[in-house]
């Protein structure tokens, strides 16, 4: 039985928590407004959960201080809902983190007091003035390798929200922006994507031009049998082929 099977009375069970886990993964899109509703669901289910930080992290594969970041904005939903407080749409885990760590007093223990100080903020509206960075370029530098990833370990490396990198590569993805083309898959319950970047663009006139003769080669060598195939032609195509990459690469 694993860690997180044996809890307390009172506490929801690995079994129950995986079935809320799911329902949130299913439910959401990509959208600012959609994410930041999961990032507001995720955050209550970790509230209600009874479950330690530690638990949580091991569940969840996450650091320590991830956990911790969205146990403590699931406090304050919870804090806001108690007061019928209204809070904007778009407000995901990262946005509330950053005016608790960037507008209000570190010093102040009283975490009830320094939700007023988040609540007040937001009343004023700026947290809806604030514009994103550009993410396109670093996610292009650093993940525009051609392997496969999902935007949740894209948003961590370059210390942005999940709704965020979703944003940025839609955009990529239906515009062509900042040079790059994306494909994405589905494994188990996440979206990955794969990002390539279009350097060099090769007319289909000459690649037909270089790789037909070469194709129609090696079908000629793949309809002969093992007794009179030709090693030394397959290898010479191989080396004409390698030869066609390497000066398209340049």
């Amino acid at each position: 039985m694993s860690e997180i099977a044996v809890l307390r009375s009172g506490r929801i069970t690995e079994e129950e928590y995986d079935r809320e886990r799911a329902k949130l993964r299913n439910s959401y899109g990509g959208s600012s407004v959609e994410m930041a509703k999961h990032d507001q669901s995720l955050a209550i289910l970790f509230s209600r959960s009874g479950w330690t930080e530690e638990q949580l992290a091991n569940k969840e594969g996450r650091t320590h201080q991830w956990v911790s970041c969205r146990m403590r904005f699931g406090r304050f939903l919870n804090f806001a809902n108690s007061l019928a407080e209204p809070l904007p749409k778009n407000l995901s885990a990262k946005k509330f983190l950053d005016i608790w760590e960037q507008q209000t007093v570190q010093k102040e223990r009283n975490e009830r007091i320094r939700f007023q100080a988040v609540l007040k903020i937001m009343r004023s509206g700026s947290i809806t003035a604030a514009r994103r960075p550009s993410i396109g370029e670093p996610i292009k530098e650093r993940f525009a390798d051609g392997k496969w990833h999902r935007p949740s370990v894209i948003a961590e490396k370059i210390r942005t929200d999940e709704a965020h990198v979703l944003d940025t590569i839609n955009r990529m993805s239906k515009n062509g922006t900042y040079g790059c083309t994306v494909e994405r898959k589905r494994v188990g319950q996440h979206i990955e994507f794969r990002i390539f970047k279009k350097e060099k663009t090769i007319s289909l006139d000459e690649l037909i031009e270089k790789l037909a003769p070469i194709i129609k080669e090696l079908k000629a060598e793949g309809k002969k049998n093992m007794a009179t195939m030709s090693p030394a032609t397959v290898a010479h195509l191989a080396g004409k082929l390698s030869n066609l990459l390497d000066e398209w690469a340049r």
